[in-house]
């Protein structure tokens, strides 16, 4: 491994951080198939997922109470005993899909995917997910080390990465703490870039 010169005691010797590992993610054509394929009572769920970056725990707890349609945003909000992984980073803006989407389903219930009484989420057990997506995802060949339901989340930023969205407005759609857990998508906003700069060539 290699290392560098600790600042805080001159002369000391530490080992070098090691890169974040890059995240799975699947491509638009992986996307379009899951969407093909993918059981009717999952489909509103997976939408969702790949158009907001929500966490498995988000979309689980998510109340009408914080769709915002009049302005096209989520504001997650603590609910009972469950609370956002970041109480200070949730206002989600909706996209085009997301919104109409959440227009159109049923508003019954207390939660956006409730139970048949209305009071209480359709599925509040996340194993249930991770075992329906698993599947899934084997069904299509899809399936490898790294694949999960979590991996809807990394393709959200992944493809903003690769169409051209810059880094800090990734951090903010996926309301990270740190730029630092931002950076394990850099790779991909690097290879844009090369891209991007093909379009010009000034010749003397």
């Amino acid at each position: 491994n290699p290392i560098v010169i600790s600042k805080k005691r001159p002369g000391a010797i530490r080992p070098a951080t090691s890169p974040k590992k890059k995240p799975v993610y699947f491509t638009m054509e992986q996307i379009a198939l899951i969407l093909k394929e993918v059981p009717k009572d999952l489909k509103s769920q997976t939408i969702l997922f790949l158009n907001t970056g929500l966490r498995l725990s988000e979309l689980i707890n998510l109340r009408w109470e914080d769709v915002d349609l009049e302005n096209r945003m989520l504001h997650l909000q603590p609910h009972g005993s469950y609370a956002p992984k970041n109480r200070e980073l949730n206002i989600i803006p909706l996209n085009d899909t997301a919104y109409e989407l959440l227009e159109s389903l049923p508003k019954s219930g207390k939660y956006v995917f409730s139970d048949k009484s209305g009071e209480r989420p359709q599925i509040s057990d996340p194993s249930w997910f991770s075992t329906r997506y698993r599947k899934l995802f084997k069904g299509l060949g899809l399936y490898k080390k790294g694949v999960s339901v979590h991996t809807l989340r990394h393709t959200f930023a992944s493809q903003l990465a690769m169409s051209g969205v810059g880094l800090y407005d990734i951090k903010t759609l996926m309301r990270h703490s740190s730029i630092r857990t931002t950076e394990i998508y850099a790779h991909l906003t690097d290879k844009h870039v090369r891209e991007q700069v093909q379009k010009i060539s000034i010749t003397g």
